[in-house]
């Protein structure tokens, strides 16, 4: 293969099926990058003019490939309220239960706290301020 384009892809990948959600070509088997964005979709023939000496050719053999989706969106809210939790769900057994409460209540923005382990009970009595501004 040799490029007949004045600048080769920088990525070509060939042998696979390439979801392209055009409804007029809904599959093709090779694509071409460069410089991070899609140069060429086709067949594995029509992107071989993409291939230069330093394009790097992945054999899909078969496989498919879809589009990547990304979700970038918050919910401020439940963000504010999940950096107020204590997440125990990486800590195994009692000790590490207790250090990472700690922990939490320690570096929590809160008025006081009290953490008692008084006869194997477990009693914690909290109260949080939540500075509102008007």
């Amino acid at each position: 293969m040799s490029a007949t384009h004045e600048q080769p892809a920088d990525l070509v990948l060939t042998g696979g099926r390439i979801a392209t959600m055009d409804a007029a070509r809904s599959w093709a088997s090779a694509l071409a990058v460069r410089e991070g964005k899609l140069v060429g979709v086709g067949s594995d023939q029509a992107i071989a003019q993409f291939v230069g000496p330093s394009t790097r050719v992945i054999e899909l053999r078969g496989r498919t490939v879809t589009p990547g989706f990304q979700d970038a969106h918050v919910h401020p809210i439940h963000g504010g309220i999940a950096r107020l939790r204590v997440w125990l769900h990486d800590a195994r057994g009692r000790e590490a239960y207790l250090a990472v409460i700690d922990y939490g209540f320690n570096n929590a923005t809160h008025n006081r706290h009290q953490f008692t382990d008084d006869d194997n009970a477990w009693t914690i009595r909290v109260a949080v301020t939540v500075p509102y501004t008007n």
